[in-house]
């Protein structure tokens, strides 16, 4: 698939009438003529909950190079639209389907994109009392155990679900019952093969996977094993799957990848084979697939990965790609089990992330703000846990 470069920088607000209109100009003017589309992309159904901010925010549902932006005009009934966001702390009396449109125009006011979606709201005591049996299942974002132990607090209190976290690692940080499947540098693929028999204790780039068992005939995926032998026999209620970061690292780093379709088509037949597995050892557990979301900026990748392949455009194209096919593979598939969270739209972006201020150059003292990492959020980890307990409290609504 081939991507546009286009968009445009600066911007400002107006009102119009009783819609919010972020209107984005800049000093060379791109016009609808130029661009194919700006590749909108919105999910079915974004996930909240009453009493916690719900947001989406604009250029993470566009893919537009850095510091080129569009008009956004949002019509729904509630909500307020910010520059960058819409944004909404719904109430009880909220609770059901909201429809939210959004078209995207270019500085000659002439739509280039547009699309729907519903925010579904649960209630603040969905699910109370009742118990909840989650697995997590990631890579070093789940690692850190950061939005696994902001799911606990917001599960606490006696208007909430009982929630249980289940998993074999627990990393030495995390509080008690904070546990996962979540290791750093994983894939999809990782978690379908990864198989040693020389684990080394507490290296997790050495060891096998949790689903995977050795066997006469070699390692075998085997997920009914895993739940008859981790989780006392008792499948998960629940189960999210926060994948594809290292994955996309591995596309953009190979320079044998030159169709990202046909590989992010390898990288979702291993979803599907993970999806699989669980859905036969777990037929009754509701699976929710956490999109990826984008990255900030080049300073997080350039702090971290120096002047490598692995850049902040081709890993956001291949991102946005990603959560285009994910979308398109495994939405709308609530009779099977299976939903998206849309994390990818929901997370502040340009505020998530880890930064630090510093001298622009060595010849001033005059600082700046950069970003020190190129995928992994501080803040944004509890945003990332927001829209996984939407998710979980409108399923138990």
């Amino acid at each position: 698939m081939a991507f546009s470069e286009y968009g445009v920088d600066g911007m400002r607000t107006v009102s119009f009438g009783t819609v919010w209109l972020g209107i984005l100009a800049w000093a060379g003017v791109v016009h609808a003529k130029d661009i194919n589309a700006c590749r909108l992309v919105l999910p079915p159904v974004v996930y909240a909950v009453s009493g916690t901010e719900v947001n989406l925010y604009f250029e993470n549902l566009i893919l537009t190079p850095p510091g080129r932006v569009w008009i956004f005009d949002v019509t729904c009934a509630k909500g307020s639209q910010q520059v960058e966001r819409w944004t909404w702390i719904p109430r009880d009396a909220d609770a059901g389907d909201l429809p939210l449109s959004l078209e995207v125009r270019d500085a000659d006011d002439k739509v280039v994109a547009n699309g729907k979606t519903t925010i579904r709201v649960a209630i603040a005591g969905a699910g109370a009392g009742r118990p909840l049996r989650l697995l997590c299942i990631g890579d070093s974002l789940t690692h850190a155990s950061v939005y696994t132990a902001e799911l606990m607090k917001s599960c606490a209190g006696k208007d909430q679900p009982q929630l249980t976290l289940i998993g074999t690692h627990h990393p030495p940080s995390a509080a008690p019952g904070n546990v996962h499947e979540g290791y750093g540098g994983w894939t999809f693929q990782s978690f379908l093969e990864k198989y040693t028999n020389t684990p080394v204790p507490g290296d997790h780039g050495n060891r096998s996977s949790p689903f995977v068992f050795g066997s006469p005939q070699g390692p075998v995926f085997d997920v009914p094993r895993y739940v008859k032998e981790s989780c006392d026999g008792v499948p998960p209620d629940y189960v999210t799957i926060l994948l594809g970061a290292n994955d996309l690292a591995g596309i953009v780093m190979n320079p044998k990848s030159t169709d990202l379709d046909e590989s992010i088509g390898r990288v979702l037949g291993n979803a599907d084979r993970l999806i699989a597995g669980w859905r036969t050892a777990a037929p009754k557990a509701k699976i929710g697939l956490v999109t990826m979301f984008p990255p900030t900026n080049q300073d997080g990748f350039g702090a971290n990965y120096g002047s490598s392949r692995l850049k902040y455009w081709p890993f956001r194209k291949a991102q946005h790609r990603l959560v285009e096919m994910m979308i398109a593979r495994y939405a709308n598939r609530a009779d099977d089990g299976l939903y998206v969270i849309p994390a990818y739209g929901m997370l502040d972006t340009a505020h998530a992330f880890p930064s630090t201020s510093q001298p622009a150059n060595a010849r001033t003292t005059e600082k700046v703000t950069r970003i020190v990492n190129a995928l992994h959020p501080g803040s944004g980890y509890g945003q990332i846990a927001d829209a996984i307990f939407g998710w979980l409290k409108c399923m138990a609504d």
